[in-house]
């Protein structure tokens, strides 16, 4: 009898220790799961807010005060009226959404002005390509159209940019007829 009690204790406690040992191995593994997913959540978190920080919409005044950029070319057609510039980013900031400003006379003498959007952005060290035929969405237009504005007029053209909205580029633009 006391032989099966001790064989009987015996495998209780394998059993036993057994069952340690999973719990054991079930709460490990839970760690380092754990641990792994963390760590992956954390990255990935620094990443996208990385990501976010650096397509923020406006910067500081100090940041827009070293833009460096060239006006490689601005051409109007005068028959459309249309604008196509180059624009050179020789700053280390992203630029994006610029508005265009136009104003000066239409035909008829009386002043106008229109406002319009170029949705698109220009990287460190690139150079972009802007073009009224392609680009370019008109946001709000007071008196005229674009089309009448008279170039034998006094007129100008100004571009902001939604990164740098203090930071106004006036554009020196050249007339074609092509």
């Amino acid at each position: 009898m006391k032989k099966i009690k001790i064989k009987n204790l015996e495998k209780v406690y394998k059993r036993s220790i057994s069952s340690i040992i999973v719990v054991i191995l079930i709460i490990l593994i839970t760690v380092i799961l754990t641990s792994i997913i963390l760590v992956w959540s954390k990255n990935s978190i620094r990443t996208n807010l990385d990501v976010t920080t650096e397509n923020m919409d406006v910067l500081s005044e100090l940041e827009c005060s070293n833009l460096n950029y060239e006006i490689d070319f601005c051409d109007i057609n005068i028959i459309t009226k249309h604008i196509d510039f180059l624009i050179t980013n020789n700053s280390r900031i992203k630029f994006s959404n610029f508005t265009l400003s136009v104003h000066g006379k239409n035909m008829y003498g009386d002043p106008m002005s229109v406002l319009g959007l170029f949705s698109t952005s220009i990287a460190s060290g690139s150079s972009k390509l802007f073009s009224m035929d392609s680009n370019y969405y008109s946001i709000i237009k007071q008196n005229l159209d674009i089309s009448l504005l008279d170039l034998n007029q006094e007129y100008s053209f100004n571009l902001v940019s939604e990164t740098c909205p203090n930071s106004v580029i006036n554009l020196s633009c050249t007339f074609i007829s092509n």
